[in-house]
């Protein structure tokens, strides 16, 4: 909740955990925690990056990623095609 309204300038319920990465970069390795969360309220103002786009799950694959995000993008992937 804290690094959405940080970064997004938005309020959001954490429903359930989703995913994790474990990346190594440089000297450290990069522990991303992934959460299912529903937006409640405020703007998408973008605070800490460039852009932003609402897709479809499916069509994840068609965008570039870092790649600590590689595995988080790959399984919601897999649970969009249990969902079509």
């Amino acid at each position: 909740m804290r690094e959405i309204k940080e970064e997004l300038d938005s309020d959001i319920e954490v429903l359930h955990y989703f995913s994790q990465s474990l990346h190594p970069y440089d000297q450290r390795v990069i522990k991303l925690m992934v959460y299912w969360a529903v937006w409640r309220n405020g703007q998408l103002n973008l605070r800490e990056h460039e852009s932003i786009e609402w897709v479809e799950f499916g069509k994840l694959d068609q965008y570039n990623f870092l790649p600590a995000d590689y595995p988080i993008v790959n399984s919601v992937l897999m649970l969009s095609q249990v969902f079509n």
